[in-house]
């Protein structure tokens, strides 16, 4: 059980992300890091030509411009990967439709995180807007942003983590969430 949602301190809150009690009623794992360039093309090679270097320019950058519907593919493919029985893959894909099987959150293969799962991490249970704080002096310590990231990507893991050994959760990419957003 975690508080989710900003703080009143944060600036330029939205109305919308009004604090709240959650509870995830369910253990879940998540990697430390975003998924590189160089991993995801393992996954589907011929999209290699279609990476834009200016925006990623190394192979270790996340891999962008990737929807949610390749994002599940690629969580199936992992799964496989992994040999985890196609019964407990999270996504049912037929054709051009993807969609998560009824029991998602009780499969054992691997899927996005949902938007609470991924707050949760990103906090890492601090009480502040940010993780580390309430300044954004400390900010270019652990996020690539509009102001020090030269509109591009960087490398994963090239700054620092937040408390749990995450890095780059608010920065460099955005992350797919198993769900649509919803209002509190």
């Amino acid at each position: 059980e975690f508080m989710m949602g900003s703080p009143k301190t944060e600036v330029d809150g939205y109305d919308v992300e009004k604090q709240h009690m959650k509870r995830i009623g369910r253990t879940f794992a998540i990697a430390t890091k975003s998924v590189t360039w160089g991993q995801y093309l393992q996954f589907a090679p011929e999209i290699k030509d279609e990476r834009e270097d200016r925006y990623s320019p190394t192979l270790s950058c996340p891999a962008n411009y990737i929807s949610w519907y390749m994002a599940a593919k690629y969580c199936n493919w992992l799964s496989k990967q992994e040999g985890i029985d196609e019964d407990q893959w999270c996504y049912e894909i037929k054709g051009q439709v993807t969609r998560m099987r009824e029991n998602y959150l009780s499969l054992m293969g691997y899927r996005l995180p949902t938007e609470a799962e991924m707050e949760y991490v990103s906090r890492a249970n601090a009480k502040t807007s940010r993780y580390y704080g309430e300044t954004e002096d400390l900010l270019q310590k652990y996020a690539w942003y509009q102001k020090n990231s030269r509109q591009m990507t960087w490398p994963v893991a090239s700054l620092k983590p937040n408390d749990l050994g995450l890095f780059d959760v608010q920065g460099n990419v955005f992350n797919w969430c198993q769900e649509e957003f919803k209002a509190f």
